[in-house]
């Protein structure tokens, strides 16, 4: 969950208080007249200050997922020109037909590959809503399933204590726009993405923020950034440069490139109106060639997604990394396309992190009937079970924080978790649906020492569960905070 420090943040207004290129609200001013601002707003706050610790709060999280997951999942990519215009046929709405949506599950590979949050794309360039919206009727609420998917993924990131926003389009959507032509002018068209954003951070008050793609065709990105700010000062708007040199769409708090970052300019001062503006940048980029989910995608080689982050971080940016869940929801695990395997790969390749210590390693001790078992969900496609009560599982390891991953499913049941001999938390390991490679302990409270821990069957279970299995797939252990590097402060998997 977050700590104090985010919650702290999260109660300051994020009002800017000057002047910019035109009437509005603007983005921070680094000028050296407001380096000494000391005007407060109506709540006594020193707005410029509380704007750049706002500012400092999100170049601070270095390391997040992007998830594209719309439409174009099931119905192939949009296609549009430069007007926002298309010849391609509009989908049904019906085509949208997850089978087996599971964001906790992608909550868990956010955390797993060590990231700090996770942005998701609630209305791509079809223009279809992934929530129910009084503004449209092409969504979910029309769909094959009709489950809200931008409720699912705020409630498992907010358990998951992982920082979210949303990924909005702001160009003229094939729906709204292009085919059915439901909005015909510009003025129109500004009133329905007003309303859409209006709805999404009036429900999700505590949205971080609003990456918008399209600002460059969009008719007023002013009356837009004034409009977000009114409803929720402290969300952070990011303008998509894609392949552009930047500056696209002013204004706004961020820039984001496209793809191969060290063809464009890294300069966080802009000159707006004859003022200059601190703007973080950014790169967004996939593991393989697409934004979205398809057959048979070859993931990007683990040297050339190390290169773009560590451009990044040696120019204090942050590293935007997307995947995309599968027709059924969840981000693939197994075979060839194993993202979930790729993100933690990299994770260690870039930190240094030990890979996790296997069922099958010979550091772990097992006692009583354990037995090999496993599918492609698990790590290295094994895991050790039993269900015979007072078995146990030790490994012995020297650090300050341990994980423990299990396979869970439905015939799981509870374990006993031992540190040093001390029983220190009893956990569940039931899920109604087989989850491998599911993070269900973790402690870096621990003295840098040699610590064991040790997993024992309890032979209890929840009132769901069909059976008292306990399925051990991995640990991890490392420093509190997890291991540092000379370029980066990303957040850890031990945190």
């Amino acid at each position: 969950m977050k700590n104090l420090f985010f919650v702290v943040l999260a109660l300051l207004l994020f009002v800017p208080n000057v002047a910019g290129a035109s009437e509005g609200t603007s983005p921070t001013d680094t000028s050296s007249e407001l380096d000494t601002l000391t005007e407060q707003g109506d709540d006594g706050t020193d707005t410029a200050a509380n704007t750049k610790d706002r500012i400092a709060w999100y170049e601070s999280l270095k390391y997040g997922m992007f998830i594209h997951y719309n439409m174009p999942t099931f119905h192939g990519a949009a296609s549009m020109g430069a007007n926002c215009k298309s010849a391609e046929p509009d989908p049904d709405p019906k085509k949208w037909n997850p089978t087996g949506l599971d964001t906790d599950q992608w909550m868990e590979v956010v955390k797993a590959a060590g990231m700090s949050h996770a942005i998701l794309t609630v209305k791509h360039h079809h223009g279809f809503c992934l929530w129910d919206s009084a503004h449209t009727d092409f969504d979910v609420a029309s769909s094959g399933n009709t489950t809200d998917v931008v409720e699912a993924f705020v409630k498992s990131a907010r358990a998951a204590g992982i920082t979210y926003g949303f990924y909005v389009n702001l160009g003229r959507d094939i729906h709204h726009w292009g085919c059915n032509h439901q909005v015909r002018t510009n003025s129109q068209f500004e009133e329905f993405q007003e309303n859409i954003v209006e709805e999404l951070l009036t429900k999700y008050p505590d949205c971080d923020m609003l990456w918008f793609d399209g600002p460059a065709v969009y008719p007023n990105n002013q009356n837009m950034y004034d409009h977000i700010k009114s409803i929720n000062s402290d969300v952070i708007v990011i303008n998509n440069f894609g392949d552009k040199p930047g500056n696209v769409g002013w204004p706004y708090d961020v820039g984001h490139y496209e793809f191969n970052f060290s063809s464009h300019n890294y300069e966080q001062n802009e000159s707006h109106g004859g003022k200059d503006y601190y703007v973080p940048k950014g790169i967004c980029h996939s593991i393989y060639n697409s934004w979205f989910w398809r057959p048979g995608l070859k993931l990007k080689t683990q040297s050339s997604l190390k290169e773009l982050h560590k451009l990044m971080m040696d120019k204090g940016g942050v590293d935007l990394v997307n995947l995309g869940p599968n027709q059924a929801g969840v981000i693939p695990h197994s075979g060839q396309s194993n993202q979930r395997q790729h993100m933690i790969d990299l994770y260690n390749d870039l930190f240094g992190v030990a890979p996790p210590i296997d069922d099958r390693d010979e550091s772990i001790t097992y006692e009583g009937s354990w037995s090999e078992t496993g599918d492609s969900s698990d790590y290295n496609s094994t895991c050790k079970v039993s269900s015979t009560e007072n078995d146990y599982a030790e490994y012995t390891f020297t650090g300050e924080a341990i994980k423990l991953a299990v396979r869970k499913g439905p015939s799981c049941g509870k374990a006993n978790i031992y540190i040093d001999g001390q029983l220190d938390e009893t956990i569940d390991t039931y899920k109604a649906s087989t989850q491998g490679a599911a993070y269900v302990y973790e402690n870096h409270s621990l003295s840098n020492a040699t610590h064991t821990i040790k997993v024992e069957v309890s032979h209890e279970k929840n009132t769901s569960s069909t059976g008292h299995d306990v399925n051990i797939d991995f640990f991890e252990y490392g420093s509190i905070g997890g291991v540092t590097s000379a370029s980066s402060s990303v957040p850890t998997r031990m945190e």
